[in-house]
């Protein structure tokens, strides 16, 4: 576990250095937790029936996502003009076809408009208990207020902000919300690096929100900040003065939209807080959303996006990580990522729905299903 993020010497060089590229006042203020309560609200209603890829609720979130899009000044991005970039393909649950939610900013600087930054999250969750499901096969719908109608919204209140600069940043910036991550493979991330709407090798930095929600205790899991030259140290300065324990991953997990982005040689930065006994259950609601740390990591990371969207020098992309994902790992590994990241049991509040040794039990069952049979 890593300790109490401090000013090093090197940090405080750091803070120098970059002073240039610090955002203006105002800028991250805009990202407040009322307004990010709002947006989950909506997303992990019962009236979008948890959003599963190709059903009207995931449409309806779409829209959303795409009014909140317009509102706030972005440009579309998607299929011919449209917010919507279209695919299709065979998953879990069958031949599915999906939606990406893309709006843009057009950079400022005459040089630098023609490199990006991509800022995403995934839409999607399980409709009424798809087979990922640890309730499965139930018919409840799973709302996934953490999984991701959290991160979700963090991409709606950043483009918010971006948009309301009174001098865009020099980059140009992507947003994109992504469909149908939970049906394998990251099925919507993958069909934008397949069909990239902007050039993927003049891509220079993608950062993925998923499940941001859940901040206790401060901890923050974070893969791919050695992705790039300088990444977890600027990281590290961003959250220098807040009362947070991260938790840098030095492997490459391959469990969300920012694996796509690094198989292409982007730097790529993944913020999560962690699972906890509603993951991919019926139970992840809105009521158990920690907003205030959803606005402290929204902040957070709309600095860290600034930062690659105004500095001129671009990031040095390093690979070469060792890939890990849940169906490679034991039970005590899979214990170890699916809970945030600690070989110990999560708590579990004995007033909620679940035990802990249920909550064990579904693990040991759904690992030896994405194993094979063994544990």
């Amino acid at each position: 576990m890593m300790p109490k993020v401090a000013l090093s010497a090197f940090v405080l060089f750091c803070v120098t250095a970059v002073a240039s590229a610090d955002p203006p006042a105002g800028f991250v203020e805009s990202i407040e937790a009322e307004r990010l309560r709002a947006h989950v609200e909506y997303l992990a209603s019962d009236e979008l029936e948890g959003r599963l890829t190709g059903t009207e609720g995931a449409r309806l979130a779409g829209e959303y996502i795409a009014k909140q899009f317009e509102e706030a000044g972005l440009e579309p991005a998607g299929d011919d003009g449209t917010w919507y970039q279209n695919f299709s393909g065979v998953a879990q649950i069958g031949f599915v076809r999906g939606q990406n939610v893309i709006g843009v900013i057009r950079g400022s600087d005459e040089k630098l408009k023609n490199e990006y930054v991509v800022i995403g999250a995934h839409r999607d969750h399980l409709g009424r208990g798809a087979p990922w499901s640890f309730d499965f096969p139930n018919n409840d719908i799973h709302n996934g207020a953490d999984d991701n109608a959290s991160g979700t919204s963090a991409l709606i209140e950043i483009a918010r902000a971006f948009a309301g600069l009174e001098t865009p940043v020099k980059r140009t910036v992507i947003f994109i919300a992504f469909d149908a991550e939970e049906l394998g493979a990251e099925m919507g991330s993958s069909a934008y690096v397949d069909d990239p709407k902007f050039p993927l090798e003049d891509t220079v930095f993608m950062l993925n929100m998923d499940m941001v929600g859940r901040l206790r205790n401060g901890y923050i899991e974070i893969v791919g900040a050695s992705t790039g030259t300088g990444l977890r140290e600027f990281t590290e300065q961003v959250f220098a003065n807040d009362d947070v324990d991260l938790n840098f991953l030095e492997k490459m997990v391959m469990n969300s939209d920012h694996y796509s982005f690094y198989k292409h040689s982007v730097p790529d930065l993944y913020f999560f807080t962690g699972t906890h006994e509603d993951y991919h259950r019926a139970t992840d609601d809105v009521q158990y959303v920690n907003f205030e740390g959803m606005e402290l990591i929204g902040r957070r990371s709309a600095t860290i996006a600034y930062h690659y969207a105004e500095t001129a020098e671009r990031m040095e992309f390093h690979g070469g990580l060792e890939t890990t994902a849940l169906g490679g790992l034991d039970l005590l590994e899979g214990a170890q990522l699916l809970f945030g990241g600690r070989r110990t049991e999560p708590e579990v509040n004995e007033d909620r729905p679940g035990d802990r040794q249920g909550l064990i039990e579904r693990l040991r069952r759904r690992l030896r299903d994405l194993i094979g049979g063994r544990e």
